[in-house]
């Protein structure tokens, strides 16, 4: 599994994206650093159902609102799924 933090359009936000193997699919998560003890801190969770989200761009329009991912996180993205399976050729 890959996570890498990128920067967020706001600040005490924190914008989390990344690979998960096992579940085949992209992620990302948002968390409001600031929420009260009693809410729940994420504002946006993708990529928590198996082989849900196969493609990086497919994050794009989601993550829009809490920050921008650039080609260079989609390259990043990709080359985390391709290099969690050494069988594919």
């Amino acid at each position: 599994m890959s996570r890498h933090d990128i920067p967020a359009r706001r600040s005490r936000t924190e914008v989390s994206v990344g690979w998960d193997a096992p579940m085949q699919t992209f992620f990302a998560q948002v968390e409001d650093l600031d929420a009260p003890d009693n809410a729940d801190p994420l504002l946006l969770w993708i990529g928590s159902e198996p082989r849900e989200i196969a493609e990086p761009e497919a994050m794009i329009v989601p993550l829009a609102p809490y920050a921008e991912l650039t080609i260079e996180h989609l390259i990043e993205l990709r080359r985390d799924r391709d290099d969690s399976n050494p069988w594919e050729v």
